[in-house]
Order: structure tokens, then C-alpha cells, then sequence
């Protein structure tokens, strides 16, 4: 059932959300027609959501066999991440003494209940995920360069998606990694936190190249 907003903003965010959390799988066909019928709406609405996630690079559209959820492409990934090194130990360095007592405390308190959750399941799981995009995201507000986060959130939806592909294979080691990040901002040790930042970033890239290429 879709919301109040516009309908093709509705339909657009819902086709994106089940993309980047892989409900929707890299390479899976999507038919105008069948998405119109699950959602109870016409063609028209789809096509223009189609359009704006075409932009997005979250799915092919191919004149003469429709449109496809993008294959994830691990060159590509790993060249973000390495965006990333460049960007996110800086971030983190800089962010140690702007980072307020609230949001550290905020921070803390997301830990905490991750410790009450019980362990492998699926609420967690989806839980640490989030925990992750606050972190990176608190980070890179608190860096004093607004710029940090203006580029890297043009590569959000990419980051998220793959994400939950790389969650899989290594979930403690990456909660293990940003409890380290979340110690040297708490403790105001820029060095160790940009040290901390690099370890888990270099630790995703190692992942990544791991993983088989999808993209053709």
C-alpha cells in the first residue's frame, strides 16, 4: 500500500528500498506491468520512478529487453571505497573534538542495545547496518568539511547495497571494527580514530575483492 506522498515518489523510494536491501537482486528483470499490478497503480507512475533509479545507476534500461537492477560491479565498489580512504580517516580525525556529549552518548546507547539483541538474528543483522550508516554518517557531519559528506552521499544507495552483501561475510569482525572507531572518537584520539577508520575501511576493500564481479 502506498503512501500519502505522490505516487511516484512513493512507488520510487519502494522500488529503491527493495533494490538496495536485495530484496530485489542484482540482475533480476523488472516488468512495467507486474510492478503496476503489485502496486495497484498505472504504467506511467512506474516508468518515471524506472527513469529516476536508471539515474541513481541502480538499474539498466535496455530499449529492446527492459529493465534490469544493476549488476554490482566490485571494480567500481572498491574505486568508492578507495574515495573513501581518502575521505573518512581525515573525517574522523577532525571529527573527535566536534562531536558533542549527545551524540556520543547517542552513540553509546545504540551499542547498548545491539549487546541486548540476540545474537544472529536477522533484527540484529539489520540493526548493526544501521548502527554503521549513523556512525559513518555522525563522522562525517562532525568533520568540519561539509564537503565529505555532499560527495560520498552521492554514492549512498551504492554503498548500502553493497553493504548488505559484505554485512554477510564478515558481521563481527565489522561490528568489532566500528566498536574500535566508536573508542578513539569517544577517548579524542584523532590519530587512533583515523588509524580506526582506515583498518575497517581497508578491511571492507579486502572483502570486496573476494567477492565474484557481477557486472558484465
Amino acid at each position: 500500500m502506498l503512501d500519502n506522498r505522490t505516487i511516484g515518489d512513493s512507488v520510487y523510494e519502494k522500488i529503491k528500498y527493495d533494490i538496495v536491501h536485495l530484496t530485489l537482486k542484482p540482475g533480476e528483470k523488472l516488468s512495467e506491468a507486474s510492478l503496476a499490478e503489485k502496486y495497484g497503480i498505472s504504467k506511467a507512475p512506474i516508468r518515471v520512478a524506472l527513469r529516476k533509479l536508471q539515474e541513481e545507476g541502480l538499474i539498466v534500461i535496455r530499449p529492446q529487453s527492459g529493465s534490469i537492477v544493476s549488476p554490482i560491479s566490485i571494480s567500481r565498489a572498491v574505486n568508492i571505497i578507495d574515495i573513501r580512504l581518502l575521505l573518512e580517516p581525515y573525517a574522523a580525525a577532525h571529527a573527535v573534538q566536534n562531536l558533542t556529549k549527545e551524540d556520543l552518548r547517542y552513540l553509546e546507547e545504540r551499542f547498548k542495545l545491539l549487546d541486548i539483541m540476540v545474537p544472529g538474528s536477522e533484527e540484529r543483522s539489520q540493526f548493526i547496518s544501521k548502527v554503521d550508516i549513523e556512525l559513518h554518517g555522525m563522522i562525517q557531519d562532525r568533520s568540519g568539511n561539509p564537503m565529505i559528506r555532499e560527495i560520498l552521499s552521492r554514492y549512498a544507495s551504492e554503498i548500502q547495497r553493497r553493504a548488505n552483501i559484505e554485512w554477510r561475510n564478515r558481521m563481527g569482525p565489522s561490528e568489532q571494527e566500528m566498536r574500535y572507531i566508536f573508542a578513539a572518537i569517544t577517548q579524542r584520539d584523532a590519530e587512533k580514530a583515523a588509524e580506526a577508520m582506515r583498518i575497517h575501511l581497508n578491511n571492507i576493500r579486502t572483502a570486496l575483492l573476494n567477492l565474484p564481479n557481477q557486472s558484465e
